[in-house]
C-alpha cells in the first residue's frame, strides 16, 4: 500500500469520526480530546497503515541497490541478495536469512493483528 492509499485511508477515518464536543465542554483541551477520544477510535486504521508502511519499507530493493554501495549500509533484502551468485546459490543461507529477517514483521503483525483486521474492515464498509 503506497503513501497515497495510506493517506486516503487516514483521511477517510478522520472524516468518519464525530469530534466530541462534550470533552471540550468538560474542560479537555484539543490535545487531550485527540489522545483520549479520537486516537483510540483511529487505532485500527493507524495499525493498518503502520503494518503496510513497514512492509513496503522493509521490502524496498531497487533504490538501496543503486544508492547504497557500502556493505555496512545495506538493507536486509540486499544482504540476502549477496548470497545469490551467478553460478551457485547458497540456498541454506538464503532461506535462513529470509526466515530471520521476516521474524520481526511477523511478530509486529501478530501483535497488531486485531487492529489490522478492524482497519481493513472499517475502510471497506464506510460509505
Amino acid at each position: 500500500m503506497g503513501p497515497m492509499v495510506q493517506g486516503w485511508s487516514l483521511c477517510r477515518a478522520f472524516r468518519g469520526i464525530l469530534w466530541e464536543e462534550a470533552a471540550l465542554l468538560d474542560g479537555a483541551g484539543p490535545i487531550q480530546t485527540f489522545w483520549m477520544i479520537v486516537f483510540p477510535l483511529l487505532r485500527p486504521v493507524t495499525a493498518t497503515v503502520a503494518i503496510t508502511s513497514a512492509l513496503s519499507t522493509w521490502n524496498v530493493f531497487f533504490i538501496p541497490l543503486i544508492f547504497l554501495q557500502r556493505d555496512g549500509m545495506q538493507t536486509l533484502p540486499l544482504a540476502i541478495y549477496n548470497f545469490v551468485g551467478q553460478f551457485n546459490n547458497n540456498w541454506s543461507l538464503i532461506f535462513a536469512s529470509v526466515v530471520i529477517s521476516s521474524l520481526l514483521l511477523v511478530v509486529i503483525y501478530l501483535i497488531l493483528q486485531r487492529y489490522f483486521i478492524k482497519g481493513i474492515a472499517v475502510g471497506a464498509l464506510r460509505g
